[in-house]
């Protein structure tokens, strides 16, 4: 048997991803201009999308409530 070729992976000990790693996340061209407002209701402690929804659509929102919950889930 021959040397298995190259896999894309690196030998040895796994280096832990740096501390200072941010991921940037798109987000949504409708939910956008709320963004404020959805880090504000985060900070209240509210975790529930579909109000939060509810909410921004009084105050404008058209998009659909399934990108408003996509971004609370990853907050």
């Amino acid at each position: 048997m021959g040397e298995p070729g190259p896999t894309g992976r690196q030998s040895g000990a796994a280096t832990p991803p740096s501390q200072e790693y941010v991921r940037h996340r798109h987000v949504p061209r409708l939910v956008e201009p709320f963004l404020p407002y959805l880090l504000q209701r985060w900070a209240d402690g509210c975790r529930n999308g579909r109000q939060v929804t509810r909410e921004i659509e009084q105050l404008g929102y058209r998009g659909k409530g399934s990108a408003v919950r996509w971004m609370m889930a990853l907050e």
